[in-house]
């Protein structure tokens, strides 16, 4: 006996539904990318040799921000920590010396051999020098801006521009004078992939530019007139590459040119030669336990800010804890 056209209506939906989930199912298995290792062998990854650790943590700073989003180090050593509402500054043995009150929510910053303070709001760079009276705030950089990296130079101040998706270089009156890595077709620039607001730049003692491309899971090289040297790094969990969909995250560079890399999601600080092969751990994952995804395909994550000082000691600005926390070579830790 055929169903009634009612009946007849209802399996028409929900063989056409069946349908639908099965294309979409096909579809998805077909452009996902390649699976992902179970947690358990993640959990591998996350346990660092300790042959490879160089380094000790020698001290903790309490910044007391409830949200503490950048380090940066000055002239003598000093300590810069960027949180809440200004920039809280530091000496080198962690006591406390000045608050300096910001106009905007500082979201990044450096110093400069004077004691120039530039503070990176959401769109333009905020300029705090020793001297009160000539405090000054740069013009924005568009609506798109997130300004999420400052370095400083005796000739330039870069900032990287997460937005954007580029490295801006202005003088030192804040004076735009190019834009390193914009996105250009007819230039054949691919600019740079972003998966999340996580954009770097250093200039290390060779006078060339570092930015990390965390969509391509590598540090891109530059000279200092923002020309594209190379690229190194590659993806994956083991411990000389970088894990994940979107790291390094941050990066600093060392006296003796090499650099720092940090990454999140299964965080951890190394160092690189300068010419990008690994060399040793700062701290593992198990550093950063509070920070740690919770599973193999979690991709969020807060990142650990970079910092370096004159002596070498890595500074790591850890959001769980909001503490410096600071890392020294072992082998300087026995004299």
């Amino acid at each position: 006996m055929p169903p009634s056209k009612p009946a007849a209506v209802l399996i028409g939906v929900v063989v056409a539904l069946a349908a639908a989930v099965a294309a979409y199912t096909v579809v998805s298995t077909n452009v996902r990318g390649p699976e992902r290792p179970p947690t358990s062998d993640m959990d591998e990854f996350a346990k660092t040799d300790p042959s490879l650790l160089k380094y000790a943590e020698t001290q903790q700073v309490r910044t007391r921000f409830k949200e503490a989003r950048a380090v940066a180090v000055g002239p003598s050593d000093r300590i810069y920590v960027a949180g809440d509402d200004r920039v809280r500054v530091f000496d080198s043995t962690g006591r406390h010396v000045r608050d300096i009150a910001t106009s905007s929510v500082p979201r990044c910053l450096a110093v400069a051999k004077d004691g120039t303070v530039y503070v990176g709001a959401m769109d333009r760079v905020e300029v705090y020098p020793i001297d009160p009276a000539r405090r000054s705030s740069w013009d924005s950089a568009g609506d798109k801006a997130i300004f999420t990296s400052i370095a400083v130079t005796e000739e330039h101040v870069l900032v990287a521009d997460a937005g954007n998706r580029e490295i801006l270089r202005y003088d030192p009156a804040g004076k735009l004078i190019e834009r390193i890595r914009k996105k250009d077709p007819t230039r054949d620039i691919d600019g740079v992939m972003m998966p999340s607001a996580h954009f770097d730049v250093v200039v290390g003692v060779d006078g060339l530019i570092r930015a990390n491309d965390p969509g391509r899971l590598c540090v891109d090289v530059y000279t200092s007139q923002g020309e594209l040297l190379e690229s190194w790094g590659k993806g994956g969990p083991e411990i000389d590459r970088f894990i994940g969909c979107c790291n390094p995250v941050r990066i600093a560079a060392l006296p003796d040119g090499s650099i720092v890399t940090s990454e999140k999601g299964f965080p951890r600080v190394k160092v690189y030669t300068r010419e990008g092969r690994f060399n040793c751990v700062v701290a593992g994952t198990e550093s950063f336990v509070a920070l740690r995804c919770p599973t193999a395909g979690c991709t969020s994550g807060n990142a650990l800010d970079l910092a370096v000082d004159s002596r070498g000691r890595v500074l790591v600005l850890d959001p769980a804890t909001r503490q410096v926390r600071i890392f020294v070579r072992k082998t300087e830790t026995k004299r």
